[in-house]
């Protein structure tokens, strides 16, 4: 337990206090600023926000528990990769090779097939959980996120087998509780290890972007393929695995690092964490840019056919339609994604962080984003503004 969480229950009845510009106040750091500091009027809390998006939340996990269905039968019609064999074995753990199995067949015609469109969209989706899968792990080592649910990012890899479309609505559903907290909404809620964050972009390279790339390259060889596919898949728990590796090394050759406790006053953190940030924002807004740009001077890709082209719900309810099932998972996935950008604006606004005119210009920018921009990029540029606001609460 954190030391904030310690001191909660002690200090939040003296935090609303106001400073008295008549007396001397001594000169020193500081993390929570008073009222009278804060750029604007903090809001009531409100239930009917919170309810909205609680709401929209659930009607985006009704409609994913419908349309992402996927039968274990399925593959059981072509039983095959591509006209090859399709694998059967990986682990030699029969569970969990059948896993595989399912997944190497959901995937193949995704990334190996002869329809770009489909190929195009899968890769589009699957670059655009890069910030996803950073955010995600950011959050979960966050000082306010100590011991809830939101700091074992590694659980929602689970998405690797129900669709990130059913798993996203659910984190954001447990992030409406977490986030309410006063030990994660005061700037001292906001640090992450530094040790952390300065491995962070490294272990989602290795992690999730090299996997990624190895399972796009066409090898020529539907073995080398399939097993390609199969590495991927647990590659979000990589990202967890090599963070808590990579961090434990940083920790070990560099005695000195102090623990969160003490480092939520030196924001450490805050200089990886933009860097983090940048990656994420720059290799998904590039990838959007360059989607589009192929998507219109290809004669071979359809742009509405790759990404908008979508099935039934009573269709796709068969379980059968693996094209759909993508399609679907990616809509769902962003448009959670996006309900929580808007709401997090408004949390900015409701705790004096931000202004009116500020927390609207921030929404707007945030909606219009996901068009120009790209879904991930807009997650990343707003959690990097996000960053700033609250680190800049900090008075040295």
């Amino acid at each position: 337990m954190s030391i904030d969480e310690k001191q909660d229950p002690w200090s939040t009845n003296i935090e609303d206090g106001h400073k008295v510009d008549l007396l001397d106040v001594p000169k020193r750091v500081y993390t929570t600023p008073f009222l009278d500091e804060l750029v604007s009027r903090p809001l009531n809390p409100l239930t009917l926000p919170k309810l909205i998006v609680g709401v929209a939340l659930c009607g985006i996990l009704y409609l994913a528990q419908k349309v992402l269905v996927l039968l274990p039968e399925a593959p059981a019609g072509t039983n095959d990769f591509l006209g090859y064999a399709l694998k059967k074995e990986f682990t030699g753990l029969s569970q969990v090779d059948s896993i595989l199995s399912l997944l190497v067949w959901a995937f193949s015609e995704q990334v190996s097939g002869s329809d770009l469109n489909k190929r195009l969209q899968c890769l589009y989706f699957l670059m655009n959980l890069i910030p996803v899968i950073y955010i995600w792990t950011v959050e979960g080592y966050r000082n306010g996120n100590q011991l809830t649910l939101v700091s074992w990012a590694s659980l929602y890899a689970v998405y690797q087998l129900v669709g990130i479309g059913k798993v996203a609505p659910v984190y954001y559903l447990i992030s409406l509780y977490t986030t309410d907290r006063k030990v994660y909404t005061r700037p001292t809620g906001r640090p992450i290890p530094s040790s952390v964050a300065r491995v962070l972009p490294a272990a989602l390279c290795f992690g999730y972007v090299v996997p990624t790339i190895l399972m796009f390259t066409q090898y020529g060889d539907n073995m080398a393929q399939q097993n390609a596919i199969a590495f991927w898949q647990p590659s979000p728990v990589y990202v967890s695995i090599l963070t808590w590796v990579f961090s434990g090394i940083l920790r070990y050759v560099s005695p000195t690092t102090k623990s969160l406790d003490w480092e939520i006053f030196d924001q450490k953190d805050l200089g990886s964490l933009r860097i983090g940030y940048a990656l994420c924002f720059f290799t998904t807004a590039v990838l959007h840019i360059c989607v589009f740009v192929y998507a219109h001077l290809s004669p071979s890709v359809s742009f509405v056919k790759a990404f908008f082209d979508l099935p039934t719900v009573a269709s796709m309810s068969l379980g059968h339609d693996i094209s759909g099932f993508w399609k679907y998972d990616m809509l769902l996935c962003f448009g959670a994604v996006a309900t929580w950008c808007l709401y997090s604006v408004y949390e900015l606004r409701r705790l004096g962080y931000v202004t009116t005119r500020t927390a609207v210009g921030a929404a707007m920018a945030t909606s219009l984003g996901n068009i120009v921009i790209g879904p991930g990029a807009t997650y990343a540029a707003l959690w990097a503004w996000r960053e700033d606001i609250i680190a800049g609460l900090v008075k040295e």
